[in-house]
């Protein structure tokens, strides 16, 4: 998996929108 700047990007507004979103569950771009 690529990393995509514009997904991360994405994601770390979700983040701010559910700060207490399980991480664990959360699509980590580190791993591709």
């Amino acid at each position: 998996m690529l990393y995509d700047p514009e997904a991360a990007r994405r994601l770390r507004q979700t983040l701010k929108q559910f700060p207490r979103a399980p991480v664990a569950y959360l699509p980590t771009p580190l791993n591709g």
